[in-house]
This record gives C-alpha cells, structure tokens and sequence, in this order.
C-alpha cells in the first residue's frame, strides 16, 4: 500500500481580495513527480507558497503525513520541514552582488549544511548542471537562464526529501530544459518533487501526476500508473459530452464497462480495448454527441482548452473537482 506524501482537505483560502485558492481534495503518494499546470496568473505560485507555508493555510488543510507536528498546521517556521525543503522561486535571486559560489554557500548556511553535506552537494550540482564556470562571476552580470540554473541548483544543496519547483524552465533554453527534466526523472529516495509550469509537452515529460489548475481552482487531477500500455490491455478514458449522459450507462453491460459520471458532462470509461472501442465509439455517438472521446494522458491539452475557454465549466461553486487515476 502507497504511503501519502501530501494530503489535501477541503482547502478554501483567501490570500488577497477577491481571490481565493480552491482545492476540494488531493491526495498524492510517496515517490511522485507532480505538474501544476494552468495558464499565467491561474494562481499557480500561490498553491505553491501554501503548500510550504509561506502562506498561512487553515488548520489541518495542509497534511504531511511523515510529520505528527504538521497534522494541525503548516507555517513558515516550522524548521523541521523546512530543512527537509528544497524550493526555487523567482524572487529569490535578490543578492546580485554575490559570486554564484557565495549565493549557494549563503543557501547553505540558511539550511544549516555542514561542511562535508557541501562539498558533496557542490559535487552533484556541478556534474548536474555544469555551473562551474557560473561560481566565481557575480551574479548581476549572469543571463536569466544561468540565474535560473543558481536558483534550481540551491534546491538540491540540502538534499531534500520535499522538492518544489515554481516555472523552473521559465528562462532556461531548449536542451537546459531538457536536462532538468531528465534530472527530475532520475531523482530518487524523494518523497514529493512538485513544479508548475504553463507547458503541456513539459508536465507530460516528467510527471506522475497532472494537476489541472484555473481560475485559483483546482479543477482536474490525473494519476498516471506506471502501467505500459498494449492493444490487449484495458484503458481508462475520459468522455465529455453537450448532453445528459444517463443514456450511456445501457451500453456498460454489453461492453462490459465500467463507465462512472465524475462531473457534469464528464464520465470515466474503464475496461475498453483496442479492439472494442471502434465499436463502443459508433454506439455512443447513436446516444449523443461526443465532444471529446480519448485515452486519459492525451485528452489534457484538448480537454484543458475547454476549461479554460469556458466550454467546460469545472470552477463553478460546488464543483468538488475531478481527481482519476488512469494508465499511462
């Protein structure tokens, strides 16, 4: 059975007038990459900085399973989590007149790294991301894709067990992105690696889970398995219709399916194959119209887009938010 690494609960805080961060409820286990993924201004970095207590949350909103001490709230001064932390946001890189070797030993220190847990660290983020040449020049003559790569590498100098990252590919160059990424896939003994980011392609590349966000809502939650896929094997799909969706449930026995309504217009169908949902799909459409019909992990774009033009409207009061887990 998975260990919770983050567990969510009817989270509803107002952080600035008239906006307000909305997660009905989120689980996520042990060992997961996380992408927050929603337009500019969704309300992203403001999750983030609740999720590690920058922002005051309402007690017991924000759970860390592994620590007792944070089952009844999450601040910014609870140490305990905090040396366990890594965090890069754009605000950080304010000390333009450190080296960059400064700056990471100046991150150290804050996060009480000892000698020894620096050089090695120092060690890793230099085979990492190749920084060498960055640590002696001071940092207002550096580019914004190699202050970038300072504010990633301070992440990993405490070698954390809670990794959050907030748009981390934002400045950095094509192959610079594509190392983080593969940086991220191979990271292991985490518990929780989380990181927004407004790029579809890039959330798909590392994550386990996709977390649509919009209008400071958590609207969509989809759990990749790790699970390959074969044309034998059953899929989970994800079906939104214009229409009511009661009809559909006659077509569950003849194709032996599980199909289950999540939202208004949105089902989940379990148990369709390659071979039958040629012919699932004819029958559905003789039912009502389908307006998007795919396997889970490459409906989030088209299905995103309807969210946020408004076709689909999941940001309503009372809306609990879809969270389903699914194939990769």
């Amino acid at each position: 059975m998975h260990q919770a690494a983050l567990v969510v609960n009817n989270l509803n805080q107002s952080i600035a007038q008239d906006i307000k961060i909305c997660v009905p409820r989120l689980t996520i286990n042990s060992g997961r990459r996380v992408a927050l993924l929603g337009l500019n201004g969704a309300g992203k970095t403001s999750l983030i900085k609740l999720l590690i207590g920058e922002f005051q949350s309402p007690n017991s909103c924000i759970q860390y399973p592994q620590f007792e001490a944070l089952k009844h709230s999450l601040s910014n001064t609870d140490l305990a989590f905090k040396q366990r932390l890594g965090y890069q946001s754009d605000t950080m890189l304010s000390l333009l007149d450190l080296t960059g070797d400064e700056y990471l030993k100046l991150c150290a220190s804050l996060k009480q790294i000892d000698d020894k847990q620096l050089l090695e660290a120092m060690s890793l983020i230099e085979q990492n991301w190749q920084i060498q040449h960055l640590l002696h020049k001071k940092m207002r003559h550096l580019s914004k894709g190699n202050l970038q790569k300072l504010a990633i590498a301070q992440v990993f100098i405490n070698q954390p067990d809670y990794l959050f990252f907030d748009e981390p590919c934002q400045s950095l160059d094509p192959l610079e992105q594509e190392n983080f990424n593969q940086l991220l896939r191979s990271i292991e003994d985490f518990e929780l690696c989380f990181f927004s980011t407004h790029n579809v392609d890039h959330a798909l590349a590392v994550a386990n889970d996709i977390i649509l966000f919009h209008q400071f809502k958590m609207v969509f939650h989809f759990s990749l398995s790790s699970a390959s896929e074969t044309e034998s094997q059953a899929e989970k799909y994800l079906l939104v219709t214009t229409l009511a969706v009661g009809q559909i449930s006659e077509l569950e026995q003849e194709f032996k399916l599980s199909i289950r309504v999540i939202e208004q217009q949105v089902l989940s169908i379990d148990g369709l194959t390659q071979k039958t949902l040629d012919k699932f799909l004819e029958a559905i459409k003789k039912q009502c119209p389908v307006k998007l019909f795919k396997p889970h992990k490459q409906c989030i774009l088209p299905f995103f887009r309807m969210i946020a033009s408004g076709e689909l409207n999941l940001t309503r009061d009372g809306s609990k938010g879809i969270s389903i887990n699914a194939a990769s």
